[in-house]
């Protein structure tokens, strides 16, 4: 049965290598050219957490009006495609820092 599994999960890594293609530019990409590309923004699923009922809500209408006032000073990002989402709970960023 190990056997098996094994043999299974490296088929399943191998085609997924190879399904995917890598996109071939049409010259050489400079800056002018990346800066040319027309970017969007893309929306992530949101992170549900242990806050709920007003408090969440709350916390997601602020969010959205800042989204709302960022897409307004860039509403096609240039040479990027952004990504948001809307979060709440602990974040431990910058925690691994280890300088002052």
């Amino acid at each position: 049965m190990k056997k098996q599994i094994t043999i299974f999960l490296l088929l399943i890594i191998h085609t997924s290598a190879w399904g995917q293609k890598d996109p071939l530019p049409k010259g050489d990409c400079t800056d002018a050219l990346v800066m040319k590309t027309i970017g969007k923004w893309l929306k992530q699923k949101d992170n549900n957490t242990a806050f709920a009922g007003t408090v969440q809500q709350e916390a997601y209408v602020r969010l959205e009006q800042l989204h709302q006032a960022i897409m307004k000073m860039a509403p096609e990002p240039a040479g990027v495609d952004v990504r948001w989402k809307r979060s709440i709970g602990v974040s431990y960023f910058g925690t691994t820092r280890k300088y002052f």
